[in-house]
């Protein structure tokens, strides 16, 4: 590609950069240079914003919904309101958890924990049984532990809540608890000696069996009947293992 030498310029020929102006006679009236010379300018006027498709003058300003205090009741009939408006958002995982966590208040909580084994499954902890007793003691059976843990429940209000648009929609649901004492700690989260609480309708969620009473003999053993894995099971699966191993060996 050719160069421009001194003298030239890619966009023509040129012996002078700088082509001085011709000077006024001196009797000549003086030149206004109108868009040069300083100017009274009118005062300006911010634009009228229009409401519906202009954003908020601060974008980071949050607009707060007007929250409603309602009854779980109340709370689910909103939710499914907004499944069938929205089908596409309340496939989202997060919606599942929302319905579940508006299932039980804090009085019909209890119900679902007195006197009653129950068995969890998740992929993290894998099966874990326990039994929680009336009186808010818990037995709790876990995958690689030689000894029942003994431990206390109980419960909790949990507010929950679900905002659609500039609307909140809030209620007061049932929350388990459940403490092992010092020494304790949980695997998966390493924590430990502090009690740990999850909604009891999620927490219902992932119970894969359930019995009433007692029916491993929990609360009467200090020991394992053997050591768990953590594959999924059954309670009537446990029932048989727990049967053979009693048997005295000839």
């Amino acid at each position: 590609m050719a160069q421009a030498g001194i003298g030239s310029s890619a966009y023509g020929q040129s012996e002078n950069w700088f082509v001085a102006p011709q000077q006024p006679a001196a009797d000549a009236p003086p030149i206004i240079h109108d868009l040069f010379e300083p100017q009274e300018l009118p005062p300006i006027q911010a634009p009228k914003r229009n409401k519906m498709f202009d954003p908020p003058e601060d974008p980071l300003v949050r607009i707060e919904p007007t929250v409603h205090k309602v009854t779980l009741l109340e709370l689910q009939a909103e939710l499914r309101s907004f499944s069938t408006s929205t089908p596409a958002m309340a496939k989202l995982p997060y919606f599942s958890d929302l319905l579940n966590s508006s299932r039980y208040t804090p009085e019909e909580t209890p119900d679902l924990l007195k006197d009653r084994t129950v068995m969890t499954f998740d992929k993290v902890h894998g099966a874990q049984i326990e039994y929680t007793s009336a009186d808010g003691v818990a037995y709790l059976w876990y995958p690689g532990n030689k000894i029942i843990l003994r431990g206390q429940w109980y419960i909790r209000d949990d507010d929950v809540g679900f905002t659609n648009g500039d609307q909140r929609f809030e209620a007061t649901a049932g929350r388990i608890c459940y403490y092992y004492g010092p020494g304790t700690y949980n695997p998966a989260t390493n924590r430990g000696d502090k009690p740990e609480c999850q909604n009891a309708g999620i927490h219902e969620a992932r119970v894969v069996d359930s019995r009433p009473g007692d029916v491993l003999g929990l609360s009467k053993a200090s020991v394992a009947p053997f050591v768990l894995g953590g594959d999924s099971t059954t309670i009537d699966a446990l029932l048989t293992e727990i049967k053979k191993a009693a048997k005295p060996r000839r």
